[in-house]
């Protein structure tokens, strides 16, 4: 749940904090309605899980009651959500956050019928997924070109990281210990660092880099200890 937090959370936010300054400690809360409604396609997923897929790696086992309960409270805190953006903001930035939600969550649905069927457009799907499962929270809070702007460094160190990682997983079909997604970190740190170089980015994307070095440095420490403790048992 911590790496959920820091990968998810944290880089975004810290980069909002260059644009929008305390504001940005919005952000995790826009986005927990959302990722709420995400996990729901993630059981749906699991549910019609293709026959490559082994059972092991299904992150829920729940039964139909849960299962329902589990929905409904994310669909309410969904609601909840968009009934206090249309307050404090608008109706109209309600309302693009519940459709961007509503599109996020049928392209996760359309990813999941192309992995049922073991076709390479999963791959497609998932990469836009991890494009822009970052904005809905950001629509709130930005303007449009603004939050584009920001998914790209984002991707860039982490995102596609998340879909070499799944590209190895899917055409190897087994599970790697091999880290993917932190070796495709440091192999396009120098990508982000020559963005801030150019002008085109501020500081945002050296708070991004500072987020997500540490984050790594955090695993490979942890990685190490339980290394250790393995060997010595």
């Amino acid at each position: 749940m911590v790496g959920f937090v820091w990968l998810e959370m944290l880089p975004m936010t810290a980069m909002l904090a260059f644009f929008i300054g305390w504001y940005a400690c919005l952000y995790p809360l826009l986005q927990i309605p959302f990722l709420g409604i995400y996990e729901i396609g993630y059981i749906i997923n699991d549910s019609v899980v293709s026959a490559d897929e082994r059972p092991e790696r299904r992150r829920y086992h729940l039964t139909r009651e849960r299962l329902l309960w589990f929905s409904a409270i994310r669909v309410m805190l969904l609601i909840a959500a968009c009934m206090i953006i249309a307050i404090v903001f608008s109706g109209n930035i309600a309302l693009c956050y519940l459709l961007s939600v509503c599109l996020l969550l049928l392209l996760l649905l359309i990813h999941t019928w192309f992995g049922t069927v073991r076709s390479p457009v999963r791959f497609v799907t998932f990469t836009w997924l991890a494009w822009v499962k970052y904005l809905p929270g950001l629509l709130v809070l930005l303007p449009f070109d603004l939050a584009m702007k920001l998914l790209m460094p984002v991707f860039t160190v982490y995102g596609a990281g998340r879909v070499c990682s799944y590209l190895y997983v899917k055409l190897a079909k087994q599970e790697t210990a091999f880290p993917v997604s932190r070796v495709w970190f440091f192999a396009t740190a120098p990508v982000a660092v020559g963005l801030y170089g150019s002008k085109v980015y501020g500081a945002e994307i050296l708070a991004l880099l500072l987020v997500l070095l540490l984050y790594y440095a955090v695993s490979m420490l942890r990685g190490g200890v339980e290394t250790r403790k393995g060997d010595s048992g």
